[in-house]
């Protein structure tokens, strides 16, 4: 995976799911605006792994939106 977003999250969570045993954690870390990657986490949880998103605030690094937005 690289953050340059290829794939999509959402893609990459689905390619990953079938990769990991039931029961795994899956750490997802982004600054996304885009919430589309919650329908990837939620069907990881549906396959029995257990999905933990780690927000980051594109601002705190330079990126345009404030992760409020993203909150809100």
């Amino acid at each position: 995976m690289h953050a340059d977003g290829t794939p999509p999250l959402v893609s990459a969570l689905g390619l990953a799911g079938p990769l990991l045993g039931r029961g795994a954690t899956v750490a997802i870390i982004t600054a996304s605006g885009q919430l589309d990657w919650v329908r990837g986490a939620l069907n990881l949880a549906q396959h029995g792994l257990t999905p933990i998103a780690f927000l980051v605030d594109p601002g705190s690094f330079g990126g345009l939106m404030q992760g409020t937005t993203v909150a809100s």
